[in-house]
């Protein structure tokens, strides 16, 4: 092995540590999408971690939805080898989730401002 790959591993078990020191720990904020503060904040990997190395962050609420939504809802993953097609496909899908629980909060603020006294009584 050659020096640049023992700096590459080394620089992956170094980001390995940092992320489980982060979830020991605990990262804590405003969630930006359901707007909830001061709540534990996890890294969610949309379009499934075996097809997207990208990540969002989220509260556990949000974050639970997402992943339920992927497996609930997606389709299955196609048998062999994953092909950049499918990976390209379920992470627009990821990206669709996303924009859904978006969509859904900017409603709900548009509507709270048209409105107030609905939106906090809620629908009878």
């Amino acid at each position: 092995m050659d020096d640049i790959e023992n700096y590459a591993r080394y620089l992956k078990r170094r980001q390995r540590a940092e992320k489980l020191r982060n979830r020991q720990n605990g990262s804590y904020g405003t969630c930006p999408f359901c707007g909830r503060d001061g709540t534990r904040l996890d890294e969610h990997h949309y379009g499934r971690r075996e097809c997207n190395p990208e990540t969002i962050i989220a509260c556990r609420d949000c974050h639970d939805h997402f992943q339920r939504t992927e497996q609930f809802e997606h389709p299955p993953f196609l048998k062999g080898s994953k092909s950049p097609e499918e990976n390209e496909g379920r992470m627009l899908l990821g990206l669709s989730d996303i924009l859904e629980v978006v969509a859904y909060q900017v409603r709900r603020i548009a509507l709270k401002k048209l409105n107030p006294a609905e939106i906090e009584s809620g629908p009878e």
